[in-house]
């Protein structure tokens, strides 16, 4: 199987979706989950980096599974992701000190 196959995964404020497609902009396969936003407090609106990234893990499994290819069979992957939504960690520990503050968050509004 020839390795022109390509992944776009985009994870937004409401759905992460992913698509494998070919170099004829066919869609070979796809996937998509809910994201679970948590409400802390009121203006507060977070995603648990944990889960973030399990599920973005099986998102891309399932549409690779859709297209019956493996991630050997990818060239390249294209992300496209929240605008302004961020988190931050220890760098020698990869340890996350909070979870994801989304773009919804209202924390920042006086920056």
């Amino acid at each position: 199987m020839d390795k022109n196959k390509f992944i776009s995964l985009d994870i937004g404020t409401t759905t992460i979706r992913c698509l494998v497609i070919d170099t004829n902009l066919k869609i070979l396969g796809s996937a998509f989950a809910k994201v679970q936003l948590l409400y802390p407090e009121e203006g507060r609106v977070e995603i648990d980096p944990e889960w973030l990234w399990n599920t973005v893990i099986s998102v891309v499994n399932n549409a690779l599974y859709d297209a019956k290819i493996t991630a050997a069979n990818v060239t390249s992957l294209g992300i496209c992701t929240q605008r302004s939504t961020f988190i931050t960690w220890k760098k020698d520990t990869n340890e996350y000190f909070h979870n994801f503050i989304t773009w919804k968050d209202v924390r920042v509004v006086h920056l």
